[in-house]
């Protein structure tokens, strides 16, 4: 009756977050608004994405588990790399790539390198997403071989198609609304589950019923860890050295890791992504101060470690406790809750992978030449393969600490060094970041795949040999090799835009938009709310102009960038008019809806709108310059 309960349950969940996602895909007609939701997020919606796509079902089973068998030292697993990284995204990040006007980190490398940069992020990237959708994929396995007694597979892939489901009909904006419901579910579980487990242990022990536990004992002076004499309680009970690799494992990984900074793109403005950040780490700690009193619950309940058959999962803790001290009767909404928690995960990476594959493989190499509408059916065929992906993952991973571990550190070998410094050193080039990619990360995938068939173990751990070797491969092969061009500078530092600028002025290109061009802007000017900005645009249509042929769309770009105003920067689907050194007040353009328009559009501040108006009408007294020659 439970599982018949549970599964009922959970369909009526399901229904309502497609129903959600149907009412969502209304909103959606065109990249921006299905990867980014329309980039309008307030300070708790990026709260709640970040702690519900953060502290999936993993993260509370697995950190749990480890609390148990380890003591607080495990935390260094999850949660402290967790809370340190949101405060380095917020304190580091937010101000400096708030003003980036892209949806991807692969995007945003191109522009600061060039196009040899993107296929080799973009991989990287869905290999170490994989590794984090495995663990979710992992964990509802445990549920179903736990609660269900069902084959772990058939869990992991009825969230994966569940997930698919949703998140495919209303992109981002049916997400970031799930998510808040999400973490709600979960924060619940964990306290009724804490709450339960500790009361329960309580009373055992005060009834005399633990095993080894004397009557009146603190059960927060129970735990132990198995043949040690280290504190339970000691955060560094790890000792120094381990402490500082695990934090170096996961640190640089997590603080430039590319789905929150997704959720800082999608934020309405700089302090929000900021607020958010915060409260989205204040609210992962809720949650994680409940599986720290589920572990010490389970030590009375269960019963220490050293008790346990050898062949014990301490990942298990979790639904062993629940099973003991919560009523039958509540464990389908739990059970629901675990579902959703996972849910969340699995759309985050789901979300940020495809991502990737749409626009930073197909648009930007397959199809430059694709619409607006076939890049969102593009899109929903990435994430049902990248959903696929982290299900195969998944079945290979025999842990949540061997997946999430993998995934951080070829992360940090792979992609950490060329993220920090395209925001940072201004000598920093493309061929020193693809060598840092390759070298650091294969030299980490390749330790990683000789030490599981048995071949050869590293003398030192693994991440620090592949960060050691990713930072002299990007500092070495930059230093080696020619110095970045101009328009690889412009988005990233200040003086090289206002040097740009300069420049192409004194060439004496136009800056003053014709009556014509006005009227027809005006006539025909979009502009949304969104924050401290406005999302401006305008479709300029031109009948009898035919771009659905690439080589025709890449000789009109061409002779366009003859103008220097213009700015070559990501390849040809999209070209930037650099007016401004904020970037997002610059007009972009690119393929419209139709083989005959074209879409111009731009982020000004809320006092800056007339003046966008004014810079998309030069825009399109260039576009006309152009197709008049």
């Amino acid at each position: 009756m439970i599982r018949v309960i549970s599964i009922i349950l959970f369909f009526a969940y399901l229904a309502l977050l497609i129903g959600i996602g149907i009412r969502q895909s209304k909103k959606v007609n065109d990249m921006e608004s299905y990867w980014m939701a329309s980039r309008g997020l307030t300070s708790w919606r990026i709260a709640f994405c970040l702690a519900a796509s953060w502290f999936g079902l993993s993260s509370f089973t697995g950190q749990a588990g480890w609390l148990y068998y380890e003591g607080m030292g495990s935390l260094l697993y999850l949660a402290i790399p967790n809370f340190a990284a949101i405060a380095i995204m917020a304190l580091v990040f937010a101000k400096r790539i708030r003003t980036i006007p892209v949806i991807s980190q692969a995007e945003m490398l191109e522009m600061r390198y060039d196009t040899s940069i993107r296929p080799p992020l973009a991989i990287i990237l869905l290999i170490a997403f994989g590794g984090y959708g495995a663990m979710e994929f992992i964990a509802m396995s445990y549920v179903f071989e736990t609660f269900f007694g069902w084959p772990g597979w058939v869990g992991g892939v009825l969230i994966i198609v569940a997930t698919m489901l949703y998140v495919n009909i209303g992109g981002m904006n049916t997400v970031v609304i799930t998510e808040v419901i999400q973490y709600c579910l979960l924060a619940c579980v964990g306290i009724i589950v804490a709450i339960g487990g500790i009361n329960a242990a309580k009373a055992m022990i005060d009834g005399g019923l633990a095993d080894g536990i004397a009557a009146g004992t603190s059960v927060y002076s129970v735990p132990h860890i198995p043949g040690s004499d280290v504190n339970w309680y000691n955060p560094l009970g790890f000792g120094l050295g381990t402490t500082l690799i695990l934090l170096l494992a996961y640190l640089p990984a997590w603080s430039t890791e590319q789905s929150p900074w997704q959720r800082m793109w999608m934020a309405k403005d700089t302090a929000t992504a900021y607020k958010g950040a915060l409260l989205g780490a204040a609210l992962n700690c809720v949650v994680y101060v409940t599986t720290v009193l589920m572990a010490i619950a389970a030590f009375v309940i269960i019963g220490a470690p050293e008790a346990q058959a050898a062949d014990f999962n301490s990942e298990l803790v979790v639904y062993l406790l629940m099973q003991k001290v919560i009523p039958q009767w509540l464990w389908p909404i739990i059970l629901v809750g675990f579902m959703a928690a996972a849910m969340s995960n699995v759309s985050n990476f789901a979300t940020s992978s495809a991502s990737n594959l749409s626009k930073d493989i197909y648009q930007r190499f397959i199809r430059p030449n694709a619409s607006q509408k076939e890049m969102l059916t593009v899109s929903r065929i990435c994430i049902i393969i990248t959903l696929a992906w982290a299900a195969v993952v998944g079945y290979i991973m025999p842990s949540i600490l061997d997946a999430v571990s993998t995934a951080a550190s070829l992360a940090t070998c792979g992609y950490f060094v060329p993220i920090v410094g395209a925001l940072y050193w201004r000598r920093g080039n493309a061929k020193g970041a693809v060598w840092s990619f390759i070298l650091g990360g294969g030299s980490f995938l390749l330790m990683w795949i000789l030490e599981m068939a048995g071949a050869w173990t590293a003398p030192i751990d693994k991440v620090i040999i592949g960060l050691v070797i990713s930072f002299a491969a990007y500092i070495i092969g930059s230093l080696a090799t020619k110095e970045p061009t101009p328009n690889q500078l412009v988005a990233f530092f200040r003086e090289d835009a206002e040097k740009y600028i300069a420049d192409w002025k004194a060439q004496g290109f136009p800056t003053e938009p014709t009556a014509e061009s006005v009227a027809l802007v005006n006539d025909g000017f979009i502009c949304e709310e969104q924050g401290e900005r406005r999302n401006a645009r305008y479709v300029y249509k031109v009948p009898g102009v035919d771009f659905s042929n690439d080589e025709d769309w890449k000789a009109f770009v061409d002779k366009l960038l003859e103008n220097k105003s213009w700015c070559w920067m990501a390849g040809y689907d999209i070209i930037y008019k650099i007016v401004s050194t904020d970037m997002l007040e610059n007009v972009r353009l690119a393929r419209g809806y139709e083989k005959d328009d074209f879409i111009l559009y731009c982020e000004p501040l809320d006092y800056e709108v007339e003046e966008s108006k004014e810079m998309i009408a030069v825009a399109v007294d260039d576009i006309n310059r152009v197709l008049a020659s």
